[in-house]
């Protein structure tokens, strides 16, 4: 396991792999390039939804993501996106249900009769 990363410096590598400037990062990311700047040194702390911005334009797979938003003391975004099962089961279940004009119920028991749960 790797120590952990100084923020900055593990944004900066991320940004000079691609060959940016500080300039193009921000732009692709929506920022301005002299507060990107201050985050590699570590002048500021940027917000959660700035970091999952930067991560976003600098292409970061989401393990990567998740390795940048934990350098800069933030939670994970795969925390975020993945839906308990039973949330999930029982928003595919009403989905479907305004999908056929039925109630949530017949379509649980539809899906029981074929074998397939729905939600608790």
């Amino acid at each position: 396991m790797r120590p952990p990363a100084v923020p900055g410096q593990l944004l900066k590598g991320h940004r000079q792999r691609l060959g940016w400037s500080t300039r193009r990062a921000a732009s692709t990311a929506g920022g301005n390039h002299t507060y990107w700047g201050q985050v590699e040194r570590g002048v500021h702390k940027p917000p959660r939804r700035w970091v999952v911005e930067a991560a976003d334009a600098l292409g970061l797979s989401a393990a990567e993501q998740d390795e940048l938003l934990a350098a800069f003391g933030h939670a994970p975004a795969m925390a975020d996106q993945a839906p308990r099962p039973v949330e999930a089961a029982r928003r595919r279940v009403e989905e479907a249900a305004e999908l056929v004009g039925a109630s949530p119920a017949q379509v649980a028991d539809a899906l029981a009769a074929l074998g397939i749960p729905a939600a608790d």
